[in-house]
């Protein structure tokens, strides 16, 4: 709601830049795993492709991942830039690292996306207005009763960052 605002009230000025960024490791946070059942997956189950037709082999694997696991940041971002971007460029070779760029219209955007294999977890989604910024810091996925950060930088003479309370859910 603080990016729409500000894009509505013009205060920060006009959106120049979007990025979501998200390396995370094992994000599980001691939830219960999977649901697993003794029933048999019926043999004429209907099943989706897991790319588009024209990307194949490891891409479409790729492709797969990068959907599965990154779609929330993609989707946080054009909440938080406002229209559908298109896709310029996209990476999506190797989820140890892969990135995707966006034109917005009247800016750019970026995904950055990671994985490793240990506890770590790094989530921040930025808009970078021309005399501001917000900053959403997201706590590993799955974790219960702990909200995201938020940090509003007003940038100018009176220059200064703050971090509204956020309520637990």
């Amino acid at each position: 709601a603080a990016v729409r605002g500000f894009v509505k009230s013009g205060e920060l000025g006009d959106i120049v830049y979007a990025r979501a960024h998200c390396f995370g490791g094992i994000a599980y946070c001691n939830i219960d795993g999977h649901v697993m059942t003794d029933e048999v997956a019926p043999a004429d189950m209907v099943s989706w492709p897991i790319a588009p037709d024209g990307i194949t082999g490891d891409d479409a694997t790729g492709f797969a991942y990068t959907l599965n696991t990154y779609c929330h940041n993609v989707n946080l971002l054009r909440k938080l830039g406002g229209p559908t971007p298109q896709v310029t460029f996209a990476d999506l070779s190797t989820k140890n690292s892969a990135l995707a760029t966006f034109d917005f219209g009247t800016f750019n955007g970026l995904l950055e996306t990671g994985a490793f294999g240990n506890q770590g977890w790094d989530e921040v989604s930025e808009v970078f207005f021309e005399n501001g910024r917000v900053t959403v810091t997201s706590p590993p996925s799955f974790i219960r009763n702990v909200a995201a950060t938020v940090e509003i930088y007003r940038g100018g003479e009176n220059a200064a960052a703050t971090r509204p309370l956020m309520g637990h859910t």
